[in-house]
């Protein structure tokens, strides 16, 4: 991940997954 961008990106699907995991 070279891009700043790329990273928060990869960091906010991780957390909405983890959201995703807890609500269902």
């Amino acid at each position: 991940l070279s891009m700043p961008l790329d990273g928060a990106a990869v960091a906010l699907s991780v957390l909405r997954l983890r959201e995703a995991r807890q609500a269902s």
